[in-house]
């Protein structure tokens, strides 16, 4: 469903997901001289903009993404309040989620092949080994563990790259101290370790990754179960089926990396996501002419032609110009872009002045927010900044309505004075007339006798 609305500087073009804890848009970037660029605003609900703990969560995965730079995980460009809102500003990946590519191709009897499968798991290793090896430009180690690798966070481009996004609950190691958020995940993914509270590192998203590729490649669940603590139960202790009891021609190669991806005792397992990739690289250097990466994008872009060209052209329309996108207001954003929701008189309202006047108000209120600044030494967050500005523009709304209202009023009393002016213009006018139709009656002549 197509939105069309402007979100600060951006314009939001149509919803594109939405999770427990995000709101997910398409949007679009405008420049000079007809730049434009599509992004992904990545939004906080409504209902958890004010709960700390949700609020930390979101923008310590922009912390860490914004640090990433890695063809196979997301890159968040900046992290912004944008009318209240927490928005993440993040790449554009033209792609589908694994568990759609699955879901879909399952539905429609064409699921991914071997060859696919192992290549979309060894691009995620590729990427989550940087994450878990990661240091920043001062030579930090952060150490990075995903805690919630899944299919649902990874994609897959149309052109067969897989990237692995959201960092929302990774644990980070940095200079030796442990830091985690919330131990959250899909406990269907998780690894023993995790699923029973212990401590966990890089070897904990090895085995996370090898479920998927159990899952991909053997086309069954492997944990799925009907409540939580049979979940639990299943990881932890339950026997895992080989993939080759049931399907006796799985590859031997393969099942070899599986099994040794799920071991329950981390020090049997790889150590490293990128021992990983290698055995998963070098199983498809035997398999394949090279065109794996290529034959996944094509099977990505078949299965999903219809939402590819949508988007296509949703994107097409806005670099091209021709959108007139419309203010906000206040619309909150979980009811953008769904056909099942109405919105309220409220909500419909949109606040004065237009976008227009608000930038160069803006402008105008930064310059003075600046120099207040500078009187204060130069010492201000970035919230208090955002507050001042905001209370600011706020005030500066209140004076221009009341500068509205000053001149309806002016005009009208203006109105009823030349109305007057009028009437007694009139009265002179015939009083004038009448006098004159007198003096004329007096001065005829009278012949008596006259017919």
């Amino acid at each position: 469903m197509f939105i069309n609305r402007q979100l600060g500087e951006y314009i939001l073009l149509r919803r594109l997901a939405v999770g427990g804890q995000s709101e997910v848009f398409l949007a679009m970037k405008e420049g000079p001289d007809h730049f434009s660029r599509p992004l992904v605003i990545k939004a906080l609900p409504t209902k958890y903009r004010h709960d700390p703990v949700f609020v930390e969560l979101f923008y310590r995965e922009a912390f860490l993404s914004a640090r990433f730079s890695h063809p196979n995980v997301i890159t968040v460009h900046d992290a912004r309040i944008l009318r209240g809102e927490h928005c993440m500003i993040m790449d554009f990946i033209a792609g589908q989620t694994v568990a759609d590519i699955a879901q879909r191709g399952y539905k429609n009897g064409s699921p991914p092949t071997i060859k696919q499968t192992v290549q979309i798991v060894a691009d995620a290793c590729d990427g989550l080994h940087y994450t878990h090896e990661f240091r920043d430009l001062d030579e930090t180690r952060y150490s990075v563990v995903h805690r919630d690798v899944s299919p649902q966070n990874l994609m897959v481009t149309y052109q067969g790259v897989t990237k692995v996004f959201d960092f929302g609950i990774a644990k980070v190691q940095e200079k030796g101290e442990q830091h985690d958020t919330l131990a959250g995940g899909k406990y269907a993914y998780m690894s023993p370790e995790q699923c029973l509270d212990q401590p966990v590192d890089a070897r904990s998203d090895v085995f996370s990754l090898g479920i998927i590729l159990y899952e991909l490649a053997a086309g069954r669940r492997l944990f799925r179960r009907g409540s939580k603590a049979d979940v639990i139960a299943a990881v932890t202790e339950e026997p895992i089926t080989p993939p080759s009891q049931f399907d006796p021609s799985f590859p031997e190669e393969l099942e070899a990396i599986v099994m040794r991806s799920l071991a329950r005792d981390p020090e049997a397992r790889y150590q490293t996501a990128a021992q990983m990739r290698d055995d998963l690289l070098q199983f498809l250097s035997s398999r394949s002419n090279g065109r794996a990466r290529h034959e996944l994008g094509d099977y990505v872009a078949e299965l999903f032609a219809a939402e590819r060209a949508d988007i296509a052209q949703t994107v097409r329309r806005a670099s091209q110009g021709e959108l007139q996108p419309k203010p906000l207001g206040n619309l909150p954003l979980e009811k953008l872009g769904r056909a099942d929701v109405e919105f309220t008189a409220e909500e419909l309202e949109v606040p004065m002045p237009e976008p227009e006047e608000d930038s160069a108000l803006a402008a105008q209120l930064s310059s003075e927010s600046d120099d207040q600044l500078a009187a204060d030494g130069g010492q201000r967050t970035v919230t208090e900044t955002a507050e001042v500005d905001r209370s600011l523009l706020q005030d500066a709304h209140k004076k221009n309505r009341r500068l509205v209202d000053e001149v309806t009023r002016l005009q009208r009393r203006q109105n009823l004075l030349i109305a007057l002016i009028c009437a007694l213009a009139l009265a002179a006018a015939g009083l004038t007339y009448y006098t004159q139709v007198q003096a004329n009656k007096k001065s005829e002549p009278i012949e008596i006798g006259s017919q």
